[in-house]
């Protein structure tokens, strides 16, 4: 079992809220694997150190975007390459990309966002076409999915946060099952094949 940082609520045996906060609540990951212990999180750091042997499960209070978890992330494994989807994206969160990018930390990046992008949201879209050339396609997408690997390592991250700030209730999962990673990047792989400049 695993608990993250400090920031344990207090518990109560019925599954209620104790003072206004969540109680903890176990996660079975499946395929034999321990269970997870979740809480709702106010940073990526209170995650923890990553494990390399149970899919972490994992509420949030809308405190961090998908950006800065998967720096979080990144800054565990290593330097690594990335394929992402999000619906959308902030300038804040492509202006940290490329500095990691810059830094030699992400050893490429592909990019798949929604279609709508580029007219909703016209600034972060040309941003992020500027920064990363030839690494943004478009498509109709909802999916918010980060694969991240290396010689050592290949995790995947599926939740509810866009690579935007947004402060609602969040959800996700960190899986370092190779299984999953495979199948979550063959599908942006496809989607990025399919997609338009």
């Amino acid at each position: 079992m695993i608990k993250f940082g400090s920031c344990e609520p207090e518990k109560q045996e019925d599954n209620t809220l104790v003072k206004g906060k969540p109680i903890i609540s176990k996660v079975t990951t499946g395929g034999g694997r321990d269970e997870v212990t979740a809480i709702w999180l106010a940073t990526p750091s209170s995650l923890g150190s990553l494990s390399l042997e149970h899919d972490t499960h994992y509420w949030s209070n809308g405190a961090f975007n998908l950006v800065q978890l998967l720096l979080y992330v990144l800054g565990q494994i290593g330097p690594a390459h990335l394929i992402m989807s999000s619906y959308s994206f902030a300038t804040d969160a492509v202006t940290a990309l490329k500095r990691h990018m810059d830094k030699g930390e992400l050893l490429s990046v592909r990019f798949l966002i929604d279609n709508r992008v580029r007219s909703l949201s016209p600034k972060p879209f040309e941003q992020l076409t500027t920064s990363f050339p030839g690494a943004v396609r478009c498509t109709s997408v909802h999916a918010k999915v980060v694969c991240l690997w290396n010689d050592d390592i290949e995790v995947s991250i599926v939740g509810s946060q866009n690579a935007t700030n947004n402060p609602k209730l969040e959800r996700g999962i960190i899986f370092v099952n190779s299984e999953v990673f495979e199948f979550d990047k063959k599908n942006l792989e496809i989607a990025w094949e399919n997609g338009f400049e």
